[in-house]
């Protein structure tokens, strides 16, 4: 089995799914007790496991996700940019609208980000319809923010990734965090959570900044720090893109996975 977040350290679900999600904890409580081998995605995670569940250290492995390489890199196209109405220097968040990710801190903090950026939210599948109205009614309070509530398709999502100044990831909790990833393969620097997984990705002060979670202020101090010096941008964003191809490359998952499966049938 492989865990890509736990249903304990997700209480917001109960918005979602109502008592459903007593029947959402017990099903995957079954499942990783069951498994002869579970693939946590992070280090953090294999703990998690190990403190929430009755599962010993040697049934967990920890393979982390990864990103294709010869997709996700910088393009100099900017079409989407166009058609969403962004604009060239901006911040940019991708994720689900979820109290998970910490969207409601960041547009608190685009009042503190430097006004010659635009905050640019790209977003789509909300846990419910009243916290989707509640943070798109939030947002139009900012004239710096740009909401776009859409699934964008794959070319759209990396252009609009590589023009972007930074990318932030306020997250509160995040058992991998794919979207850094995505981000640093497109050579963007990175502000983001110290939480979960997200801590295995980012390395603080050489692809971005690790802060801690629900701070706008601290958020807006690392963003306007980057937006404010080219050459540290530039430095995190190539040593971003080292650091996926060097560890996070589709290939080098499924190497890990092939051999783990490999060891379990001997």
């Amino acid at each position: 089995m492989t865990c890509h977040s736990l249903e304990p350290l997700r209480p917001w679900k109960t918005d979602q799914l109502g008592t459903g999600y007593n029947l959402s904890l017990w099903a995957e409580k079954l499942a990783i007790e069951s498994a002869d081998k579970i693939v946590a995605v992070s280090g953090d995670m294999k703990k998690d496991i190990m403190e929430l569940f009755g599962v010993g250290e040697e049934k967990i492995q920890i393979v982390h996700n990864g990103v294709d390489l010869t997709k996700w890199r910088r393009v100099e196209t900017r079409e989407a940019q166009k058609r969403y109405g962004i604009g060239e220097k901006y911040v940019l968040f991708f994720g689900r609208t979820t109290k998970q990710k910490g969207i409601d801190v960041l547009i608190k903090a685009s009042d503190l980000i430097a006004p010659s950026a635009k905050v640019v939210i790209c977003t789509a599948g909300a846990d419910t319809p009243e916290f989707l109205k509640e943070m798109e009614t939030f947002a139009k309070t900012r004239k710096n923010v740009i909401w776009i509530n859409k699934m964008l398709d794959e070319t759209e999502c990396i252009e609009i990734y590589s023009g972007a100044s930074v990318f932030v990831c306020p997250s509160v909790y995040e058992p991998f965090g794919i979207i850094n990833l995505e981000a640093m393969s497109c050579e963007i620097p990175v502000v983001a959570s110290a939480v979960g997984g997200i801590k295995e990705i980012v390395i603080d002060g050489e692809t971005g900044f690790l802060i801690e979670p629900s701070n706008p202020k601290i958020i807006a101090e690392k963003v306007n720090k980057i937006l404010s010096d080219k050459n540290l941008a530039v430095k995190f964003g190539k040593n971003g893109r080292e650091r996926v191809e060097k560890h996070f490359s589709w290939m080098s998952i499924a190497k890990q996975t092939k051999e783990m499966y490999e060891q379990m049938g001997r």
